[in-house]
Order: C-alpha cells, then sequence, then structure tokens
C-alpha cells in the first residue's frame, strides 16, 4: 500500500511539474509571440511631403534676397573690371561739385557706366551693394567697365585722396546685376 501510495504521489507531482513546464512555456511563447508580433508589426509611417530640391537659380534669388534684403526676382552674373574714382574735379566734369551726371550726390555705393541704364542694381563680390548712377568716358561703353566711387577720408587732402583712389588700379570682380521686385 505503500507503494501505491508513493507511486500516486510521485504521479500527481509529475503531472503538477508538467503541468507547471507546459503553462511556463505558454507564458515564455506568449512573451515571445508579443514581442515579435510587435517587432515586425507595420508601424504608422507619417507621409511626409516631398521635398522639392531648389534650383541653382532659386537658391541664387533666396541667397541675393538674403544678402539685400529686398525681394531680388532675377539675377545676372558679369565678370566686372573695376577702376576707382574720387569726387575731385580732375576726374570728374568741370563743377560738379561731387553731383553725378543723373543728378545724385555722390556716395559709398555709386558706380559709373555707359552701357548699363540708369539706376541698374549691381552687388559687388567684396565690395557689396551698388547702383549706377553715374556715367564716363569711353572705357565705360563696355558692359564689364565700372567705375566704382570712393568716398574722401575725414581730413584727407585732395592730393592724398587723388593718390590713394588712383593707386587702387584696376581690379577684377564677380557682379551680379540684381533685379528688385518692386521695379
Amino acid at each position: 500500500m505503500k507503494c501505491k501510495i508513493l507511486s500516486l504521489l510521485i504521479i500527481v507531482v509529475s503531472l503538477i511539474t508538467i503541468e507547471y513546464k507546459v503553462n511556463k512555456i505558454d507564458i515564455i511563447n506568449t512573451q515571445t509571440e508579443k514581442k515579435l508580433v510587435d517587432k515586425y508589426k507595420p508601424k504608422k509611417v507619417n507621409k511626409a511631403r516631398k521635398v522639392k530640391k531648389k534650383t541653382k537659380e532659386e537658391k541664387e534669388l533666396e541667397y541675393f534676397s538674403k544678402l539685400t534684403g529686398k525681394k531680388v526676382v532675377k539675377v545676372t552674373k558679369i565678370d566686372m573690371k573695376l577702376s576707382f574714382y574720387t569726387s575731385l574735379d580732375c576726374e570728374n566734369y568741370e563743377g560738379c561739385n561731387g553731383v553725378t551726371s543723373s543728378g545724385v550726390k555722390l556716395y559709398d555705393g555709386v558706380v559709373a557706366n555707359n552701357y548699363y541704364p540708369m539706376g541698374t542694381n549691381l552687388y559687388i563680390k567684396g565690395y557689396g551693394e551698388y547702383k549706377n548712377l553715374d556715367t564716363g568716358g569711353k572705357g565705360l561703353d563696355s558692359w564689364v567697365n565700372f567705375d566704382m566711387y570712393i568716398p574722401r577720408n575725414y581730413g584727407e587732402s585732395d592730393r592724398s585722396y587723388y593718390r590713394r583712389v588712383n593707386s587702387m588700379g584696376i581690379r577684377s570682380a564677380d557682379g551680379y546685376i540684381l533685379k528688385f521686385e518692386e521695379e
């Protein structure tokens, strides 16, 4: 009888152990299955807006608009040859008194050129924003030659002003003709 009870007890313990292991395996399988489902479950994808790549021209317009603070609608690049001039009568017409041929008083930001219309807006790399408000000799009849006005330093004599400006020579620069929106 002891043997039968012991056998029965062993069978019951075995069944309980097997049931426990099966339950444990089911729990592990359920957890593994959940991880796999979560891992391979299709995720919600936000449809991203297609980013339109900007063309070189659009980037250039944006660059000059930021640079000048005005909406630029057209940019034309030119290779410029720059010469420099003063407000002295010896470099301008007699009695000009520092006034351009368009009637505007000379200021830092004025260039002279006979080819482009008065008021043409320019950006000269390394110098900044300029406007064609003056004319000059035959050398300025070209679309690449510009005479840039250089203002006098405070207290500078006529002689040192003339020497300083004329010692600047002729320089090459990248120039851009800018057309603004309001024009």
